[in-house]
């Protein structure tokens, strides 16, 4: 029964021995305490920024996407690497009004659409500034209401 009773003793007195030999330690070495203390909260800090701007992000590009709805299309064209098509020209590959002709009629989960083209990469100038290679897209008006939102 005694040695039952000796055994939380024992437990509580290496704790004790524990705790003053870590105390005694740090204050022996107060400035590779003060520098490894340092370094722990920068460690810290720097994760959780990290984390709370890619929650940020993915808020922000969740809700930019929501925007769009579930039942809208931007159609772009592109022309294609590989194949007889590959050497078309880019006036042949644009997308033209009549390709459009009753798709709200006939596809009823689409809502709107809009058309882009992308006209390449130009220099911009105004007045007295300019900016290098601008990619110049046209998007249709409806275009630019998908983009708002309305």
């Amino acid at each position: 029964m005694r040695g039952l009773l000796a055994v939380p003793f024992m437990f509580i007195r290496l704790v004790y021995q524990s705790v003053y030999l870590a105390l005694g330690q740090i204050w022996a070495n107060k400035t590779r305490s003060i520098l490894t203390t340092i370094g722990i909260v920068i460690g810290v800090a720097s994760v959780t920024a990290v984390i709370a701007a890619l929650t940020g992000l993915k808020t922000k590009i969740l809700s930019q996407v929501e925007t769009f709805g579930s039942n809208t299309i931007i159609m772009q064209p592109q022309l294609p690497d590989k194949g007889l098509k590959r050497t078309l020209t880019w006036w042949d590959i644009r997308f033209k009004p009549r390709d459009f002709d009753g798709i709200l009629q006939h596809c009823p989960s689409i809502e709107r659409y809009t058309r882009v083209s992308e006209a390449g990469q130009y220099t911009v100038k105004f007045d007295e500034k300019s900016a290098l290679n601008v990619h110049l897209y046209g998007v249709e008006p409806r275009g630019i209401q998908l983009s708002t939102g309305h």
